[in-house]
């Protein structure tokens, strides 16, 4: 993804001007694995378990769901 090379750069150039006893790689290392797990632990408390507690899926939706196993039916090639 070319934002994520973008964002990653821009971080990267702003740690290399912390001066601390750790190498920049290494607050590098925290910064983004700190990232991850911060929107790890919101997907968790954020996605649903299953189609029927999926609240902004219509029944419709949830129907559909259901009956397709999840499965995205494309109809051009």
């Amino acid at each position: 993804m070319l934002c994520s090379g973008f964002v990653n750069g821009i971080v990267a150039y702003g740690v290399s001007f912390i001066h601390v006893k750790l190498e920049s790689w290494r607050i590098l290392f925290m910064i983004e694995g700190g990232a991850t797990v911060a929107i790890a632990v919101i997907a968790i408390i954020v996605l649903p378990d299953d189609i029927p507690s999926c609240k902004w899926f219509t029944a419709e939706e949830k129907d559909y769901c259901k009956h397709t196993g999840g499965q995205v039916h494309k109809t051009c090639s």
